[in-house]
């Protein structure tokens, strides 16, 4: 399962992080340091082109605050996510 890349999440401490998601190859990254790949993950089929950002039906809310946030076209290889997140 793709896995949140800081634990635990200090309050007051600014992260850089970066996910991929695509059919059977996720991975996440923070501050330069790529998880381990998810090789087994099935995106569902979507019906329009919503992104929820910090939670959906009231759960896993956002705390905090988005300085800058970048959606690309094509899923970014570990070491782009490591270089972004750097």
């Amino acid at each position: 399962a793709l896995q949140y890349p800081v634990s635990p999440v200090v309050a007051g401490t600014t992260y850089k992080t970066g996910t991929r998601v695509n059919t059977n190859d996720m991975n996440s990254a923070a501050d330069g340091v790529t998880q381990t790949a998810d090789n087994t993950g099935v995106i569902p089929a979507l019906a329009g082109a919503t992104l929820h950002i910090g939670g959906i039906s009231g759960s896993y809310g956002l705390n905090g605050n988005l300085k800058n946030l970048k959606v690309f076209s094509a899923p970014l290889t570990d070491t782009n996510l490591s270089a972004i997140t750097s």
